[in-house]
């Protein structure tokens, strides 16, 4: 499975690990049921090992309609970062950020490194 999360209550942290060529429907799938449980607080999603086809812009477009769409499931304050390890990656990130930005309670940054994510994820 391209997609694994583990939730981390102490820390009121969620780490979705995404490797090799995750397919639209699967990351939609992923969101939604985490969604049903309870979300943390804080979200990291880790695309460092990413392989194959990314996201198309179309879906990169109904991924935010989703988000936005669901804001409401997650708790007031909440932060998600996205850690890349590549320019393709980091642009169609930002493009998610940028497109949920004023529609959504909660924000979305974008990181090169998992430390710089933890970092920003422990800001008040």
């Amino acid at each position: 499975m391209p997609i694994k999360y583990t939730v981390d209550r102490t820390q009121n942290l969620t780490v979705f690990d995404l490797t090799g060529e995750v397919p639209f429907s699967e990351l939609i799938d992923a969101i939604d049921e985490y969604g049903k449980n309870d979300p943390t607080l804080y979200e990291i999603y880790d695309t460092r090992e990413i392989g194959g086809n990314r996201l198309t812009t179309a879906e990169i477009q109904k991924l935010a309609v989703y988000l936005k769409s669901h804001a409401d499931r997650r708790p007031l304050g909440s932060k998600t970062a996205v850690v890349v390890n590549n320019e393709i990656d980091f642009g169609l990130s930002r493009m998610i950020s940028s497109l949920t930005d004023q529609e959504v309670p909660y924000k979305i940054e974008v990181f090169r490194t998992m430390n710089k994510a933890h970092q920003w994820l422990d800001e008040p």
